[in-house]
This record gives structure tokens, sequence and C-alpha cells, in this order.
């Protein structure tokens, strides 16, 4: 049996990667019961995500919590306990009923069940894989008190030592950092591409050297300590006659975060799901894919700090839908480049970026004449973030330890 594990993702959060794993899982494990335990709302989106057959071949167990009976610090801390102890319930019931004919698959959970979890591992030899989303930026980006407290849970749990017990990490660069600092050991990390269903998405391969408007946009959550997301206003202040002119439009897809707002000018449209400014909330993944296919152009200014030892959703989605870059200079979009070719722009400073997008706006022959290219490479490269490949890919280096190889029934 193969218990798939995410408890605390909410509505839509992470239904593209939930789906696409389940999809490995069933792929990599055919016969094998897969019970998939998560919110029940996340559930219902992931779902949305499989087909009739697969959904057949999976078991839901939803996770209820309990809510704070208001805002109020204290009693929001006392319920954030009462979860914490739910979670670990629910922990050592699943490891004192699993064996090692079984298979654990932590997605996302608390660093501070993470922690418990670990340690209660230590004592039962079931397999366990467990994803790494985020929580390497607290051990190599932390600088708040409480970033540095959870930094140091997190370091306390590479070192704690546990029986079948592996780390996976969605993208290919981080790795090389994380076991030459010796936080990890080469043994304990599997590495592979942030998977996508990408089946039913079709992309036209069109020419836009003949458009009279072109749509440039920032997809996913806009951020400024992490990702630079006020560049996007700066940079459509400097168009603002082109905006008026109908020559270039500059869009947000996805939502705002409270620390952007100050930035915020009438030169970019905003396609977000923020029911109020300061409340950020993801627009729906209908809405969200409709706007990506209207795109020409997808900017990103990511600090060349962050974004190496997490995925980003954004970048895959930009992959999916074939939309060519126009970025700053970044370890991923290095490898991004030298991995699939010539698929959009990588820009020293923002500056550069506004040359660009003049040529763009002056529909600039050699420019325009590389975008067909550039989405016929994203659509190939695309294929290497498949369910199907990267199940081949991660099937292959677990087949490589003992408690993980021949799972078949």
């Amino acid at each position: 049996m193969i218990h798939y594990i995410d408890q605390t993702s909410e509505r839509d959060h992470h239904m593209v990667f939930n789906s696409s794993i389940l999809k490995m899982l069933l792929d990599m494990y055919p016969g094998e019961e897969i019970v998939c335990h998560g919110i029940l709302s996340n559930q219902e989106s992931t779902k949305q995500l499989l087909t009739s057959e697969e959904l057949t071949k999976i078991e839901f167990k939803s996770i209820e919590y309990s809510k704070p009976l208001s805002q109020n610090k204290f009693l929001k801390a006392l319920n954030y306990i009462r979860k914490e102890k739910k979670r670990k319930k629910m922990f050592r019931e699943l490891l004192e009923s699993s064996s090692e004919r079984d298979l654990i698959f932590l997605s996302i959970t608390t660093f501070t069940s993470f922690a418990v979890f670990k340690k209660l591992k230590a004592s039962f030899a079931v397999p366990t894989i467990a994803v790494l989303h985020g929580d390497l930026d607290f051990v190599y980006n932390a600088k708040t008190r409480v970033e540095k407290m959870i930094g140091a849970s997190y370091k306390k749990v590479f070192k704690t030592h546990a029986p079948n017990f592996y780390y996976l990490i969605l993208n290919k660069i981080s790795k090389a950092y994380v076991v030459k600092d010796g936080y990890l050991t080469d043994e304990e990390i599997f590495e592979i591409d942030h998977p996508y269903d990408m089946d039913e998405l079709t992309i036209p391969v069109g020419n836009v050297q003949d458009k009279e408007r072109f749509s440039l946009g920032h997809i996913g959550s806009m951020e400024v300590e992490r990702k630079n997301s006020h560049f996007l206003y700066i940079l459509a202040e400097k168009f603002r006659e082109y905006v008026v002119s109908n020559k270039l439009a500059f869009q947000v897809i996805g939502l705002i975060t409270p620390p952007v707002l100050e930035y915020k000018n009438s030169w970019v449209e905003e396609i977000v799901g923020n029911k109020q400014a300061d409340k950020p909330d993801y627009l729906s993944r209908q809405d969200y894919e409709a706007k990506l296919k209207a795109l020409d152009y997808s900017l990103f200014f990511y600090d060349q700090n962050q974004y190496i030892f997490r995925a980003s959703g954004a970048i895959i989605d930009g992959i999916a839908f074939a939309i060519p870059f126009i970025v700053l200079k970044h370890p991923i979009f290095s490898y991004i480049f030298e991995q699939a070719g010539n698929v959009g722009f990588q820009c020293e400073n923002v500056d550069e970026m506004q040359l660009l997008i003049e040529k763009i706006a002056a529909n600039d022959v050699t420019v325009l004449s590389q975008h067909s290219q550039q989405v016929a490479n994203l659509i190939a490269y695309r294929k290497k973030f498949s369910v199907e490949y990267i199940a081949t890919d991660l099937k292959c280096k677990l087949d490589s330890i003992p408690a993980l190889k021949n799972r078949t029934n």
C-alpha cells in the first residue's frame, strides 16, 4: 500500500502537483493500492485533474481540522497546537499500521510536524520519501528570527537518522548545493523536475510578427522579496504610452501579496483572485489557464538567491503553456535554456529588459522572428515534465534502492 500525504494544502493549492504525483504513482506501481490523505477542499480540486478511471484506483481519506474561535493570536496558537496533535496522531497510527512492503510519500506538512514525523519514523522501517518543496529556503535564506528557527529545525531533521528515509527535490540544480554543504548525502536525495500533466494542452505555433498588441504577463503569486514582482509595475510605468495606445499590455495573472500593494499603478492589468487588496487569494485554475493562453511573453524577475531550492510552479506553467520567457538571469533559467535551447531572452538587468520590450513594441523582426521557434522549443521541452517521463525517471532512481525496488504485487 502507498500512502500519499498532503496535510496542509487547501482548495487549489498544489492541486497540479498532487494530481501529477498521484498519476505518477499509478504509472510506477500499477495494481498497488494508493491512499491519498489530505484536506477535503484540496482533494476535491485534485480530483478535477484525475480521470474517472484513475479515481477508481485511489482511496481518498480526508483530514478535518478544528478552526480558531476568532482571529485572536492566542486562540489561533491554541488551534495550531490542536492541529499539530492531530497530525502527530495520524503519523503515529500510519507508521504503526505500515510495514516494509508499504511506502509513505510525504508531500506537505508543517515544519513542526515534519520534525515529529522524522523522530517517530526512527522506530519504523517503512520506506518513506519526503518532498522538499520550499523547506531548504529556511536553511539557506532565513532572515528573520522565526525563519532561522525553522531553518534550525530542518537541519536537526536532516541529522535525525531514520531507516529507509529519503528526500525528493523538485528541480535538478539544488541537490549539488545540499550535498556539497553537507546537509544531506547523495544517497539520501532523489531529484526530478516538477511533474505536470500536460497531455490535454494544445498550443498553436503562430506568427506574432504582425500583431498590433503584445501581452506580457507576470504569472503566479506576486511577491517583493523572493520574486521582485514589483519590477513589473516599474516596467509598465516606463511603457505607459504604449499601454494607453494599446500596443502593449502588462498583466498580473494569479494573486498579489500585501508587500506589492505600494507599487501598484494603473498601467498593469490585474487578473487575480484577491477579493480584498490585502488578502491574497488564488485565481481559479480555469480562469488562470485561460489567461495564460493569451500571453505572448512571460516575465520573471527572480532574485539570484531565490528558487534555487524550490520549484517554481509559475515557471512550470510558463513551460506548459509554451510562453516564451523574458527573464533576469538566474541559475534555474540558465539550466532551462541549456536544456531547451532558445525559449526566450535572458537579461542582465531591468534596463536590458526595457530595451528588449521596446523592440517588441516596435515589431523588431530580429526579436519577433524568434517567437515561433521559442514556442516550438518549449513544446518539445515540456515533454520532460510529463507524468510519464518523470515517472520513468523517478522509478529508475528508486529501483537503485533495495527497500524501494520491485514493489509489484
